[in-house]
């Protein structure tokens, strides 16, 4: 995204990042110009997570082994409603019946079915992980793949980073007019954003334990670059 602004506006920009002395300077009769780029990274705690869980059973009757999954199922939403994830918020991800095969001397022999349905699962109380991997598990789910978290609302922190990106930029200009010798205007004429959202979101693979399953959602790094230009 491109920001130009005219050379008569004041608008104050704090800065007080670090400078780093990487810049383009160009010149002509009238006026110079100097290109800089400026950058910023912030950590944001995740406030969305995704568990990819279900049940798999088997067996040699395709019947018995769908309504024993269906059973096992119904009776995980149950204890997921109990915790308090909504209904809207329990999606089926897949569900896959697999005929089994072995080989037996160069033969092969059927070894019934594995009926497999997983679930989708967006927990709002990224606190509640555990517990609620836990519960499913004590209900009968026994496939558990992994949790992905994200925030709800990424572009106010990447907002953020932009406002600092902008600082640093502004701080390396200044750095360079006092090594240089020269007068430069702390208001940029242009500013080229240089990222951009979406912020993608991470995975951790979820293990079980004797006691509640620890789950650490950590930090998110959000950065932010731009390309600014100033006036000397």
């Amino acid at each position: 995204m491109l920001y130009s602004f005219p050379y008569g506006y004041r608008n104050a920009i704090p800065y007080s990042l670090q400078a780093r002395t990487n810049g383009t300077l160009s010149s002509n009769p009238n006026h110079g110009k100097l290109k800089v780029i400026g950058e910023s990274s912030i950590q944001a705690e995740p406030d969305i997570a995704v568990v990819s869980l279900g049940v798999q059973t088997r067996g040699m009757e395709l019947r018995q082994v769908q309504q024993e999954n269906t059973e096992i199922s119904s009776k995980i939403i149950s204890t997921l409603n109990n915790l308090g994830v909504s209904s809207d918020d329990i999606q089926t991800q897949s569900y896959n019946i697999f005929p089994q095969y072995e080989y037996i001397n160069g033969q092969q022999k059927f070894n019934g079915y594995v009926v497999e349905h997983i679930f989708r699962l967006t927990i709002r109380d990224i606190h509640l992980i555990g517990e609620i991997v836990d519960q499913a598990v004590d209900s009968g789910a026994n496939v558990i793949n992994n949790v992905t978290f994200s925030i709800a609302n990424p572009s106010m922190y990447y907002h953020q980073a932009l406002l600092k990106a902008i600082d640093d930029a502004i701080a390396k200009a200044m750095f360079i007019g006092r090594n240089m010798n020269i007068s430069i205007s702390t208001l940029p004429i242009e500013i080229i954003e240089q990222s951009n959202l979406p912020i993608a979101p991470y995975n951790i693979t979820l293990a079980k334990t004797d006691i509640a399953t620890p789950i650490h959602p950590g930090q998110m790094d959000i950065s932010a670059r731009v390309e600014v230009t100033f006036i000397y």
